[in-house]
């Protein structure tokens, strides 16, 4: 009989950070020869690859029909922690970053609450691993797995062609304030002045939208910039990242962003703001180049740069992503889940 793995989350669905790395570490993981169960308070849509889901209870006293009932359980999301307090099954804890000033005061209580019964952490970067060693008072056995990428979807030749510009760059994520798009809309117009036909796809949805919108119709900038909104299609992004020369970010807080692992997949360098998870992944990868968030000018000195690199970075890229295929991801976890069962 097959070792059994729940992978816990608040809401499931097929799109969104946390869900993708669930999403593909569950596939990745039952081809490794185990039985995974996904475990959510709701679903908004249900896993695929024959994997098995119940329902949780908010609250943990009423989840007795799971607690003992597999042999690990591995939990994605911070305030499912205080669930370890009412099992014997062997706890790890997968730390995908905290964003915002409540999920770093809930991280801050779980691992204060929690440290004795979660057995192991796996963290997505050495940056998020210093979060929460920050707040540990006892030792939990820890280490980095990076997320992967599906390497067989994001490389291929034939593709739909969606570039505008000379020089194209593509931004992937939610338009919300500390993805800091402003900033790049500002660095376009700067840009302008070197590359007048520059240009700049955004793809994704959020509140900060409209804000966007009028920022860069202010600004004339609506021949160097496109909000493309959110595109569901898999094979659509892939074809926007194929068709660029660049991935660029300036976002302010991240722990690792699966868009940059996705462009590095098909062969892009990356440029990215110079945050400590961002720096982690130029250092390791050596595929791109970082930029301050601090001075202005120095995404608009060091770009010619990458375009110039661009060859050899896209190199660099696609081999890191190589080596983080979800593949590769998933057997780095099973090691763990072997030393625990």
């Amino acid at each position: 009989m097959n070792e059994s793995i729940l992978i816990t989350t608040s809401e499931f669905q097929h799109t969104g950070g946390h869900n993708v790395v669930i999403n593909n570490l569950s596939r990745e993981i039952c081809k490794l020869g185990y039985d995974v169960t996904i475990g959510a308070f709701s679903f908004k849509d249900l896993p695929s690859d024959g994997i098995q889901h119940i329902e949780i209870k908010k609250n943990p006293i009423d989840n007795k029909n799971w607690q003992n009932k597999f042999d690990l359980i591995h939990n994605h999301e911070t305030k499912l922690n205080y669930y370890s307090l009412r099992t014997k099954t062997p706890f790890i804890f997968h730390y995908h970053g905290a964003m915002g000033k409540v999920q770093k005061i809930n991280l801050q209580t779980s691992i204060k609450l929690c440290q004795k019964h979660i057995s192991e952490i796996i963290a997505v970067s050495d940056s998020s691993l210093n979060d929460i060693s920050d707040h540990m008072k006892e030792k939990i056995s820890s280490q980095v797995i990076y997320n992967g990428v599906d390497n067989n979807f994001f490389n291929i030749n034939e593709f739909q062609n969606y570039r505008k510009g000379e020089q194209e760059l593509i931004f992937v994520g939610n338009l919300i304030n500390y993805k800091n798009i402003e900033f790049l809309i500002n660095a376009i117009k700067e840009l302008r002045v070197d590359f007048p036909k520059i240009h700049l796809q955004i793809i994704g949805d959020g509140k900060d939208k409209e804000n966007l919108f009028n920022k860069i119709k202010s600004l004339e900038l609506e021949n160097n910039i496109e909000l493309v909104g959110k595109i569901n299609s898999r094979e659509e992004i892939r074809s926007r990242y194929l068709s660029s020369d660049v991935y660029v970010s300036a976002s302010m807080t991240e722990a690792c962003p699966l868009p940059p692992l996705e462009a590095m997949a098909c062969g892009l360098p990356v440029f990215l703001s110079e945050i400590p998870a961002h720096k982690e992944l130029i250092e390791k990868s050596s595929g791109g180049l970082n930029f301050s968030l601090e001075n202005k000018d120095d995404l608009i000195n060091k770009i010619p740069e990458i375009f110039h690199k661009k060859k050899d970075f896209g190199i660099h890229s696609k081999s890191f992503a190589k080596n983080n295929d979800w593949e590769n991801v998933a057997k780095k976890v099973v090691l763990i889940y072997k030393k625990l069962i």
